[in-house]
């Protein structure tokens, strides 16, 4: 049968078969290519979780080496000012013990005869007071210090212990 004598129907048919097969083409082409482009995308906000992950972990291990840095060194001062008030106590003990020994041996001055007491042999009560409250001063101030080293160590542990920024 030659070309010219096909019958219409013939015609449309096929031209209704190509049609429909350019169109699943094209749907099967765009189905693919959106399937490609979604699992680029989940890839890449994977890889970009991965990365935010690392950093932050990195930030975190930054932060608690500097918290037990400041803690090592808040410690070892800690320390320092235990023995030191170990000290101070020591030194007031031996205050303590000389107030004693002047007070027995005023009260042994007090039972002599008042015409015998030696003027040179009386405490130095002031002087004695003065010292106290130069050690008690001094003490003072080392705790003052101590509050404010605290206080700002408190402040960094808050400010590192409050959840990053995104």
């Amino acid at each position: 049968m030659p070309a010219g004598l096909m019958k219409p129907w013939v015609l449309i048919l096929i031209g209704a078969a190509l049609v429909l097969a350019a169109v699943a083409g094209i749907r099967w082409y765009g189905h693919d290519q959106y399937a490609a482009g979604h699992q680029q995308a989940a890839l890449e906000a994977q890889a970009e979780a991965q990365k935010l992950s690392e950093q932050y972990r990195a930030q975190e291990a930054a932060a608690q080496q500097s918290v037990e840095a400041n803690y090592a060194k808040y410690r070892g001062q800690i320390l320092a000012s235990q023995a030191h008030a170990a000290d101070l106590d020591a030194a007031a003990s031996g205050l303590r013990a000389q107030l004693d020994k002047l007070r027995s041996g005023r009260a042994a001055a007090n039972s002599q005869p008042a015409g015998r007491v030696d003027a040179g042999a009386a405490p130095d009560f002031i002087g004695v007071i003065a010292a106290c409250a130069g050690r008690y001063d001094e003490v003072v101030r080392y705790a003052g210090q101590l509050a404010d080293q605290l206080t700002g160590l408190q402040g960094y542990v808050r400010a590192i212990s409050s959840p990053l920024a995104p």
